[in-house]
């Protein structure tokens, strides 16, 4: 998979572009976003519903991230019939959040950040 948040926002599973009508939801964007700016491309739930509704009661904030989990999986999967969710690019379990937990992820934002550094430590610009 290969998330694209530099100049626009935009992701990649295998070589099947999820285009943008597949989100359907911003917040589902937004979902998987925050996964691939976080450690580990993981975030504990209530994290996530900490910053994507935080005018919203727990409960309600609760439904809401499970809406955009399944619009976002959706998306990420491709909708392919026999999916399973240990198969899905994004999982929850044990209220952790994870983006390609068993999958290769690149994402534009590390790549730049590991170009950025090796051309400090070399003095290479």
């Amino acid at each position: 998979m290969r998330i694209r948040l530099l100049g626009g926002f935009s992701a990649e599973v295998g070589k099947r572009v999820v285009l943008d009508r597949d989100w359907r939801l911003q917040k589902a964007r937004g979902v998987v976003k925050l996964l691939a700016l976080a450690p580990q491309h993981r975030l504990g739930r209530e994290e996530v519903m900490d910053r994507l509704w935080p005018e919203v009661e727990p409960e309600a904030a609760l439904n809401n991230l499970y809406y955009a989990l399944h619009i976002a999986r959706g998306a990420l999967d491709g909708q392919a019939a026999g999916k399973t969710r240990r198969q899905s690019a994004l999982q929850l379990a044990g209220g952790i959040l994870a983006l390609a937990p068993g999958g290769s992820l690149t994402v534009d934002v590390e790549v730049f950040q590991a170009a950025a550094a090796s051309a400090c430590e070399t003095k290479d610009p």
